[in-house]
């Protein structure tokens, strides 16, 4: 964060060349077969109103941007992941996603009410939910997809990544409650 401080000029021609790397990275993983490309900004959270719009959505647009002009990328779905921004989720879509992932602090109310017929909404289950009892997990997960029913490409997915400390068969418990969720 110093460094953003006393050097913003900079740090914004070192996402430059990050933003072009990545298109080019990415271009190259599209030629070799995926699918889909999920971008994730996990230090979102680090940053105010201000630096969050300058530092992560502007290279972030402009990537989402080389990825849609470009004949080899522009077909690709894009996902999106902001952890916990300091702005509202429901204000950062932009053309050219496809899919909001949601971190587990973000509304999915909000975001099923803002991106239905839009975007695609992939989340957000907290991950510290899988170290509570395997009837907490089989909730929090039947209350997501209560939640979703009916909104159309609905991902479940948890709202960050795993921690050391989750058991796999916690995950287990998790997938098979999606599974098994009865309409």
């Amino acid at each position: 964060m110093k460094f953003l401080k006393l050097h913003s000029n900079s740090l914004e021609k070192l996402l430059g060349l990050y933003t072009d790397a990545c298109f080019i990275y990415l271009k190259q993983q599209v030629l070799s077969g995926i699918n889909a490309i999920q971008i994730f900004d996990s230090w979102a959270d680090l940053l105010n109103g201000d630096q969050f719009e300058k530092f992560s959505v502007n290279p972030t647009k402009n990537l989402v941007r080389m990825l849609k002009n470009d004949s080899v990328t522009k077909t690709i779905p894009i996902i999106l992941f902001e952890k916990a921004s300091p702005i509202e989720v429901t204000d950062i879509a932009f053309d050219g996603i496809a899919c909001m992932s949601l971190h587990h602090t973000d509304s999915l109310e909000n975001a099923k009410l803002k991106f239905l017929n839009s975007y695609a909404i992939q989340g957000n289950l907290d991950p510290n939910v899988l170290t509570k009892s395997d009837e907490d997990i089989n909730r929090h997960t039947r209350e997501i997809i209560s939640t979703m029913r009916g909104y159309p490409g609905f991902i479940f997915n948890l709202g960050h990544g795993i921690t050391p400390n989750i058991h796999p068969d916690k995950i287990k418990i998790m997938i098979d409650s999606v599974r098994n969720f009865e309409n």
